[in-house]
């Protein structure tokens, strides 16, 4: 049946067997008519629900969103940074998940930090919702990073510093498995696509005067980001300088297990941008260079085993330009700088180079214009020391926070000599990553307490050039090229070069300081020395270098530096202040190739130039330990075709300090010598001289002894030189005296002492040996003749003569002999003869003239005793020495007495028993001087007393016997002929190699024939 409208159909929905007059129990508890509740969950009414929730969706992503983003979560950032934060819009779309940032902008004042974002995307998955956080894109556009550093009073506000941890604290390590942990607690994240598109860091330097500014434009780019486990993560950085410099890296990264690799590439970077900060940190300016650099690295700590290590496959630098005007004014040009591969392990602490190459350097130093002054100006006085100039000499140890040369403040206590120091304790291990496992265990993967070994398989230099001037060139122009060979007269003038220097096998080890090499080999190099014109030595100007505190050097009592004395830049000042425990190094062997050593000195008259040339040899064994031998073997070119060669072995060890050396110098010219011989002996050294020179010594514990023969081969001086710092010594002499046949000089003095004995340096030892040698030969020649040629105890200096007589007696012959055979041996030598006479000589020659008149008045060739003894005392009574007296001669002539005694003479006269010395029947002294014997009969020998002697009565008649000079003369001129013809005679010496000259008043007043060695 139909219901009637505007009724309700209650038996509409009933269910089967319900009786229309109970309600169900739907009825009971929902009163609503079902057909209106049917109504709302039509399809309209969920449509219009469904636009209402996406309505509100759209609202709060698109609204909602940059509202809470810009009122509340900007702001709370704000809080929590230090600096603030702005962005000018924040966009969102809900349906997509895309969240743009546009116009970022963050200022931290405090820290110098700004950056500036145009645009930041951050695409979303719907999956991030329920599971993993998954983005499709992460973006950032156009970041500007600015970093401003100034000066701290500029700075309104600092931020706090963070407190230091005490000095000598360990380092807290790192616990990895911790880290590790906490990564792997992190929910998953990935990221399709990841990139930062045209970066840019701005970095501002306002501490200095002049302002520093660098920019560099950098992009990111990573695919495929994922924190799953196993899953590689691979990123490409790429960066570009202003100077042009490019900076490229590929890297992997790995976030469960940790691990993170790459390869890095930096091509074409300019040294030059980054001058600010060489000028800073060491006092440098660079002027050029360009560097280039590959490699790749690799951390991988949960690997077995960890691998922490980075490797440089090659690093190349061209072109460097370096300016110094601090400590050592310098300009220095590198050609090329090559090294790698290089190989770093963090964990094993091991730093492997495979090989360092450089080639084509440059350096022009400054000479200094205080350089010491070896040698005094020729002509000049020598300074006199200070009083206390030898306290001066002693070396004093600097006092510890002041600058070594600086001087002690007066008040200063005496320094007390230091105990010796405690062994230091060992350090403590200083970890900084550590790995704990499993089972608990602990493994230190980094310790900063461990030893570091650096390993250099080979380094090699080429063609490396130092050179001085008297100023160096301008910045940024050219620099002049230095020539190969030192001792040039060009500006630069080249001091050190060598062609090639080759370092093979270094191992340094930096806890104990530890350094080892396998070979070092020199080839092609050559060094000068040299003092100039003014006297001073041609050595680099350096400044004086003050660490800080009182400066070395510090001037007058006002307190004004030392103009030179400058402040060590950080760097600098931090190599000066390093501390090194003890130093263990050695080289196993050094060898040397085609070297060349020149000194120089051009402060004399004329310039002293002496070359070293063709260095060859090697050196095994240098090392600090001293149980280790040093055997050297090295040989070398002289000048004037000489050469030299060093030779032996040194045993330092204090328990067995032993020492076997040996120099050998054979035909070395010693002309190069003649301007100081010039200027100390007057005279120079002729071309054909040469020096050949053996020395030998041995050491055992601390007992020297040396043998030093030294030959000089036709070493004859030259022409004289006038110098008044000449010494006045007959110098020729005693090398003529030295001089042998051979025309060689041989000197072999031997030298002994111990070395323990503080009076023992072996230095001046070996110096006065020499020096005493020569100066004994000098002072006494003919000592030296006699020790060398079998004249004993004999003074060769003279001979001497019988009174009144010329001939050589055999004394003198013995003398004249040992003489002549000296001469024959010293060509060279010449000698002057110079005779005198003396009273007895006057005697003999008065009583020859008295014998011959009493000839001559008894026409005899001789006269006896009696007669003579007779004509004395005849003449007695009859001559005086006053005014008018008749002297004997005359007394004689007038006396008219004459003897007959003996046969007639040859020419028809009696002889009176005596004949003429010619016809040596006696001898002239048993005529003159032999009347001890008196004739006198016996009876008068009591009356003697009374009378006058014999000899009395003699010596006043010889009184009146006049004698000239001419008489002396003959009789001094007869003695040096006699000389002159028994050397030419008997001993074959050349005539013409012995003159006779005028005797010297000591000479002249004896009886003797002096001699001149010239």
């Amino acid at each position: 049946m139909r219901a009637k409208p505007g009724r309700p159909d209650y038996h509409h929905g009933m269910t089967e067997g319900t009786p229309a007059s109970e309600p169900s129990a739907d009825q009971s508890t929902d009163t609503r008519s079902p057909r209106k509740r049917r109504r709302w969950f039509n399809r309209r009414n969920l449509l219009i629900t469904a636009v209402v929730l996406v309505a509100l969706y759209a609202l709060i992503g698109f609204v909602g969103v940059p509202i809470i983003a810009q009122k509340v979560i900007i702001p709370k950032v704000n809080d929590a940074l230090p600096g603030t934060v702005a962005i000018d819009k924040v966009r969102c779309n809900p349906f997509t998940l895309r969240v743009t940032l546009e116009g970022i902008d963050f200022e931290d004042e405090a820290a110098g930090l700004s950056a500036d974002v145009e645009r930041v995307v951050v695409d979303a998955q719907w999956s991030s919702i329920w599971s993993a956080y998954r983005l499709r894109e992460f973006t950032v556009d156009k970041p500007v990073i600015a970093f401003k550093l100034r000066p701290s009073e500029d700075v309104e506000s600092e931020a706090p510093a963070e407190p230091q941890p005490p000095q000598g604290e360990p380092v807290l390590p790192i616990d990895l498995a911790e880290v590790v942990a906490m990564i792997r607690d992190l929910p998953r994240a990935a990221v399709d696509r990841m990139s930062i598109n045209d970066g840019e860091l701005i970095f501002e330097d306002l501490t200095r005067e002049e302002s520093f500014e660098e920019r560099v434009s950098f992009s990111f780019a990573m695919n495929d980001f994922d924190t799953l486990a196993g899953v590689d993560n691979v990123s490409r950085f790429e960066a570009r300088t202003d100077g042009g410099g490019m900076i490229t890296a590929e890297n992997t990264l790995r976030v469960d297990p940790l691990m993170l690799s790459g390869t890095f590439e930096v091509a074409d970077f300019p040294l030059a941008d980054y001058d600010h900060y060489a000028r800073i940190a060491a006092g440098n300016r660079l002027e050029g260079g360009v560097v280039a650099v590959s490699g790749g690295y690799r951390v991988d700590p949960l690997a077995d085993p960890p691998v922490i290590e980075a490797v440089v496959a090659s690093h190349e630098l061209i072109g460097l330009a370096l300016r110094d005007e601090t400590i050592a004014p310098s300009v220095t040009h590198l050609e090329t700088v090559s090294v790698g591969p290089i190989r770093v392990d963090v964990i094993g602490s091991r730093v492997e180079i495979e090989q360092v190459t450089t080639q084509g350097l440059r350096v022009l130093l400054v000479r200094d214009p205080q350089a010491p002054i070896p040698l005094p100006p020729e002509g000049a006085e020598p300074s006199e020391a200070p009083e206390d100039a030898e306290s001066a000499e002693q070396p004093v140890e600097a006092e510890p926070g002041r600058a070594p040369g600086a001087s002690a403040p007066e008040d200063a206590p005496t320094p007390v000599e230091p105990l010796p120091e405690e062994p230091a304790a060992p350090v403590e291990s200083m970890p900084l990553l550590v790995l704990t496992g499993e089972d608990g265990q602990t493994t230190t993967l980094i310790d900063l307490a461990s030893p570091w070994t650096v390993a250099l398989g080979r380094m090699e230099h080429t063609d490396h050039r130092v050179a001085l001037m008297a100023a160096l060139p301008e910045p940024g122009a050219e620099v002049p090229e230095i020539g190969p060979a030192p001792g040039d007269d060009t500006d630069p003038e080249p001091i050190v070069s060598f062609e090639r220097l080759l370092v093979e096998d270094v191992v340094l080890l930096d806890r104990p300081l530890t350094a080892s090499v396998a070979l070092v080999r020199l080839e092609g190099f050559a060094a000068l020395g040299k003092i100039n014109e003014d006297a001073r030595l041609n050595i680099p100007f350096a400044n004086t270098v003050s660490t800080g505190g009182a400066a070395p050097g510090s001037g007058s009592e006002e307190g004004v530096d030392d103009p030179r004395t400058v402040e060590a830049p950080p760097l600098q000042r931090a190599v000066l202040e390093m501390e090194f425990g003890p130093i263990t190094a050695k080289v196993d062997r050094v060898e040397l190739a085609n070297g060349r050593v020149d000194v120089q000195d051009l402060s004399q008259r004329s310039p002293f130039l002496f070359a070293v040339t063709e260095i060859e040899g090697e050196v095994t064994g240098v090392s600090t330990d001293h149980a280790v031998p040093i055997v050297t073997s090295i040989s070398a070119k002289l000048p004037g075709d000489g050469s030299a060669k060093v030779s032996g072995d040194i045993l330092r060890d204090k328990a067995e300090r032993r020492v076997d050396l040996a120099l050998d110098v054979a035909g070395m010219s010693m002309e190069p010598m003649s301007p100081y011989t010039g200027r100390f002996v007057g005279f120079g050294i002729q071309q054909s001289s040469r020096l050949n020179l053996g020395i030998a010594y041995e050491l055992e514990g601390s007992y020297l002894k040396g043998d030093n023969a030294v030959t000089l081969d036709r070493f004859y001086l030259g022409d004289k030189v006038e110098s008044s710092e000449a010494i006045q010594l007959p110098v020729k002499l005693g090398l003529s005296l030295l001089r042998d046949g051979n025309e060689q000089i041989v000197l072999a003095p031997e030298v002994e002492g111990d070395l323990d004995d503080p009076q023992f340096k072996i230095g001046p030892v070996v110096i006065k040996a020499f020096t005493d040698v020569f100066t004994n030969i000098i002072s006494s020649p003919f000592s030296f003749i006699g020790n060398q040629f079998g004249g004993g105890e004999m003074d060769l200096s003279f001979v001497d003569f019988e009174p009144g007589l010329s001939s050589v007696t055999p004394d003198a012959a013995a003398k004249l002999d040992v003489l002549g055979k000296a001469m024959a041996e010293r060509p060279q030598l010449t000698l002057a003869i110079a005779a005198g006479a003396d009273d007895a000589d006057r005697t003999a020659l008065r009583k020859q003239k008295l014998v011959d008149s009493i000839r001559a008045s008894d026409q005899t060739d001789t006269v006896s005793d009696e007669r003579y003894r007779r004509a004395i005392e005849k003449l007695a009574g009859r001559v005086g020495t006053g005014e008018g007296a008749p002297d004997a001669l005359t007394a004689l002539k007038t006396s008219g007495e004459t003897e007959s005694q003996g046969p007639r003479s040859r020419g028809g006269r009696r002889g009176a028993g005596v004949k003429r010395p010619t016809e040596n029947t006696v001898s002239l002294q048993d005529l003159l001087f032999g009347q001890d014997k008196t004739s006198a009969p016996a009876e008068e020998e009591g009356n003697q007393a009374a009378q006058p002697t014999f000899a009395e009565l003699e010596a006043q008649v010889l009184e009146t016997v006049a004698l000239t000079d001419e008489d002396l003369a003959t009789l001094v001129s007869a003695r040096a002929d006699s000389v002159q013809r028994y050397l030419a005679s008997q001993t074959a010496v050349d005539e013409a190699r012995i003159s006779i000259v005028a005797a010297d008043p000591e000479t002249s007043a004896r009886a003797v024939a002096g001699f001149e060695l010239q």
